[in-house]
């Protein structure tokens, strides 16, 4: 889900997004600590990951 904000003085020509990650987060956090045994390998990238 991705909601858009406009900022309101500051800078009326910008506008700042807010990514909801909390589906995605639960996602991941189920991938990494399920009891398989099979090895995954998952990519974290963007700017706090790689």
């Amino acid at each position: 889900m991705i909601n858009y904000m406009v900022s309101p003085a500051s800078s009326p020509d910008i506008d700042e997004v807010v990514v909801d990650l909390d589906d995605q987060a639960k996602l991941m956090i189920d991938r990494l600590t399920r009891g398989t045994s099979q090895q995954d390998v998952v990519s974290i990238v963007g700017m706090p990951g790689l």
